[in-house]
């Protein structure tokens, strides 16, 4: 018993195991077009636990956030509900103000019957849209003083004026479709078959979107469909999942998709690590590796927490495939034609495919948990 015990904790290391998910929305009778998260239709689901994961830039320090996922369809529309945990805000600091934003989003790519050419996980990618709802709590204090003082003439007053604090609460909500952050983007009208809600209760924030699973610029209706989820708080940084299968229980199809988003990759862990080491490192930072900068290249120390396997090895393939920047002085990439972003990455096209896929499973599971 303690040799096999052994061969499977040796097999785990050497393959790696990442505990690929799937979402499994719940067929329920009566109509999901607008539900709210007291709903008891939310009793036929169950939760699924999900981790997401701060961006690959300045906030690559941040440890992971927990949520939980519910969904369900009544045959012609699907809601998700999603729940975490609000204990801390994120901080917001502006002139005058300080701004509180807690927050979700859920996005679905426009097209994914290949998912070899899925979107970046955020906000998508040229040539590769992505469908965005986004729905934010944004809460204002303004102290008076500070917008006052010009009028102010009356020391006592003034200093009546200073303990005066005026809070606001704003709802966000919006809806888009989007090609990536410098790519064109198209507003949807929020109120149109969508319906979005957020409250706060017992220290937890909780989520729901409806929509029609068929829209005339966007089907759902396929079996399987991907879906990823982003967080906004912690100093106002937003934490990602990667896409995940959604199964539409009673619906057929989809099964290809839901192998590729659900299965682990193969391959030699050590192996890919030493590769990393030897062929990354020197313009990437992965947890406490690396020695090049966030100025050279994106930090890979959470790539694994929000990307798939398919996006890793087209960027190690086609880097200029999909090309992501925070600002148009990069040293990332070089701009063609005033539009188009070239990865200064060079193609490692030149690999075998076992020495691919041990650098994939690698990457994979970088990525910095709570």
């Amino acid at each position: 018993m303690r040799i096999y015990v052994k061969i499977i904790v040796f097999l785990m290391l050497f393959y790696g195991s990442l505990n690929a998910i799937s979402i499994k929305a719940m067929q329920v009778l009566g109509n999901v077009s607008d539900i709210s998260p007291a709903s008891r239709a939310w009793l036929s689901a169950s939760y699924q636990d999900i981790t997401l994961y701060p961006r690959y830039t300045s906030n690559a320090d941040n440890q992971a956030r927990k949520a939980k996922i519910k969904a369900i369809h009544d045959g012609q529309n699907i809601s998700f509900l999603i729940k975490w945990k609000g204990d801390e805000r994120g901080v917001e600091k502006e002139e005058g103000s300080i701004v509180y934003t807690d927050g979700f989003i859920i996005q679905f790519p426009v097209n994914y019957t290949d998912v070899m050419k899925l979107p970046y996980i955020d906000k998508g990618s040229k040539g590769r849209p992505v469908v965005v709802y986004l729905q934010k709590k944004i809460k204002t204090t303004y102290k008076a003083y500070e917008s006052m003082d010009f009028f102010l003439r009356d020391k006592e007053l003034k200093e009546s004026q200073e303990k005066i604090v005026i809070e606001e609460i704003e709802e966000h909500q919006t809806a888009f479709i989007s090609e990536g952050e410098t790519h064109k983007s198209m507003a949807l009208d929020i109120n149109a078959n969508n319906k979005i809600y957020m409250v706060y209760k017992n220290g937890y924030w909780w989520g729901t979107l409806s929509r029609p699973l068929k829209l005339e610029y966007h089907d759902l209706d396929k079996g399987v469909f991907p879906v990823s989820f982003a967080l906004f708080g912690r100093d106002a940084h937003k934490s990602m999942s990667s896409w995940i299968a959604v199964e539409l229980v009673s619906k057929s199809g989809g099964d290809s998709l839901l192998k590729a988003l659900s299965e682990d990759p193969e391959g030699n862990i050590a192996n890919g690590e030493r590769m990393a080491l030897e062929k990354c490192a020197s313009c990437h930072q992965y947890g406490d590796v690396g020695i090049g900068s966030d100025f050279i290249a994106p930090n890979l120390s959470n790539i694994g927490g929000y990307s798939i396997k398919e996006y890793l090895r087209e960027s190690i393939l086609h880097p200029s495939a999909v090309v992501v920047g925070e600002n148009e002085n990069s040293s990332w990439y070089d701009i063609v034609d005033n539009e188009t972003k070239i990865s200064t990455m060079p193609s490692y096209g030149w690999l075998d495919k076992d020495s691919l896929d041990d650098l994939i499973v690698f990457f994979m599971r970088q990525k910095k948990e709570e």
